[in-house]
């Protein structure tokens, strides 16, 4: 691309200069699609060795603005395609000029893209003596215009100090990302960007096909991501959980959020259940807190979240559980206002940070069975910005209180030998041992039935207790001494016969032992 005025060539050498204080993103992964952008500039090509070198996508220039149609285009457009090259449009924007009028433009030289084509492209390098709100205005209907004419999400083309400095928005950093810097692996991003998605890294290559210098280019991924963005498919490594991937089969896209146990557990802010979102470079790590670290950002007054923490929440038992916040020493918020979405309801809990430490409880709430279950903290407290109040994120506790009466389990599984350590079971002989009726409890008040002893017996599998208290199989019922009938051998309880079947038991036993005797 060419530079068209002194204040953007300026920039544009800052941009491709290290920055001091920018936020560095390198690819995603070590496979990255080579590319170049072309214009009239490079004469007649041969789209074909082009494509033999490697190359494998190309954006090519439509005008500058209303005023210069490139003439090498329409050859270009065609001849790339051809050749097997993935193409895409840009447009050098020009804020002074009506953008309708350019986005017009743009729409006639494609006629209609084909899914494999790349999305068009606007080349922001300019302000053309306009100030920062217009030029972000009307690049705003630019974006919207083509968004709507072509059902696809225009690319940004720019460097961060032109951005910067022309722009000054960040309300953009929805669109994807081209960013020029030369030098650097990893470029310098305008600050309300996390990511890229191509990266143009030199204007000085060399490319089989084309006479003379050519800027160079790589999309952030390798092929099967790039075919899979234009398709608006998932892919495993696209950052996302999406379309049928697991964490089995895509472990970096899915992390694994274990679900809580049935006995309670713990989501620490460290964890994949625990997800910061927002503007990355507002988040921020604190060396204090449950097991000595937490997150935090600083509250706001806006209308709407800039940064916001949620822990989500996968349940193996349904119940009735104690919620409990771990709050560091650091935290300084007098109106965190926390989001629950819990068993088909939403609670909304307040808490004055700055008063507790610790763990701190926020009340006994019904959780369904499975995932879709949450905590959320907002930014937006009404605190302001400007005074940089603390607002922590730390780990939550949940612990069962009482499980779902309705819930009815096929099986329980016992996970350890002996689930409370400080209970050492004694073996027991095959012949002695009885089956297990008591319960071990502890602190956490929840209740596994005895582990078996002896391996070598199978007892019947266990499930979670009744009413009552007792561990039963759904198909025992009580009979009318409030005894299990299993129709089973035994009930594993003895009961008293009455006296005169024990006499006659006792006659019947001397008679065969003095048969036996006079034998």
């Amino acid at each position: 691309m060419r530079w068209h005025c002194i204040l953007g060539s300026l920039l544009v050498l800052m941009s491709w200069s290290s920055g001091l204080h920018a936020e560095v993103v390198c690819p995603d992964g070590p496979e990255n699609v080579e590319g170049i952008d072309v214009s009239y500039w490079q004469g007649d090509i041969d789209w074909q060795q082009v494509r033999d070198a490697g190359y494998q996508f190309a954006f090519i220039r439509v005008s500058d603005g209303v005023s210069v149609v490139d003439n090498r285009f329409d050859a270009n457009w065609m001849a790339a395609a051809d050749a097997g090259v993935l193409r895409g449009a840009y447009q050098f924007f020009r804020p002074s000029v009506d953008p309708i009028a350019q986005a017009e433009l743009l729409l006639q030289k494609l006629d209609l893209l084909s899914p494999l084509d790349l999305p068009p492209v606007i080349d922001v390098e300019t302000a053309d003596g306009m100030p920062p709100e217009e030029v972000a205005a009307r690049l705003q209907i630019w974006l919207e215009y083509v968004q709507d004419a072509t059902g696809r999400k225009p690319i940004i083309y720019t460097g961060k100090f032109i951005w910067e400095a022309l722009v000054k928005s960040n309300d953009f950093s929805n669109y994807p990302l081209w960013i020029a810097q030369y030098g650097p692996e990893c470029p310098n991003l305008p600050a309300n960007w996390q990511s890229w998605k191509f990266f143009q890294y030199t204007s000085q290559g060399t490319v089989p096909g084309i006479t003379g210098k050519v800027d160079l280019n790589r999309f952030n991924g390798d092929r099967q991501a790039l075919l899979s963005w234009l398709l608006d498919e998932p892919y495993c490594g696209d950052g996302e959980c999406n379309g049928l991937e697991t964490p089995q089969n895509c472990p970096n896209d899915c992390p694994y959020c274990a679900p809580i146990p049935q006995n309670g557990g713990i989501v620490d802010d460290a964890e994949v259940c625990f997800i910061r979102n927002g503007e990355g470079t507002l988040w921020f790590e604190a060396l204090e807190g449950w097991e000595g670290s937490s997150s935090y950002t600083y509250a706001t007054s806006e209308s709407s979240p800039i940064n916001y923490g949620v822990w989500s929440f996968d349940f193996e038992v349904p119940g009735r559980y104690a919620l409990e916040l771990y709050i560091p020493p650091s935290a300084e918020s007098k109106m965190a206002q926390y989001r629950l979405r819990h068993a088909g309801q939403e609670s909304r809990l307040e808490l004055d940070q700055s008063l507790v430490q610790g763990w701190v409880l926020m009340g006994e709430f019904d959780f369904a069975l499975g995932e879709e279950q949450s905590l959320r903290l907002d930014d937006n407290t009404g605190e302001p910005y400007s005074e940089r109040v603390v607002l922590a994120f730390d780990a939550v506790r949940l612990t069962l209180l009482s499980i779902d009466p309705e819930f009815e389990p096929d099986v329980i599984e016992i996970l350890d030998d002996n689930p409370d350590p400080d209970v050492i079971d004694d073996p027991i002989d095959q012949e002695d041992f009885d089956p297990p009726v008591e319960v071990i409890e502890d602190d956490v008040d929840w209740n596994w039935p005895d582990p078996n002893p002896d391996p070598d017996i199978n007892w019947p599998d266990m499930t979670w207790p009744d009413s009552s208290g007792d561990f039963q199989r759904p198909d025992r019922e009580r009979d009318d001494d409030g005894f299990f009938d299993c129709g089973c051998r035994s009930t594993g309880r003895a009961r008293e016969l009455p006296w005169g079947l024990s006499l006659v038991t006792v006659l019947a036993g001397l008679l065969v032992w003095r048969w036996k005797r006079a034998g």
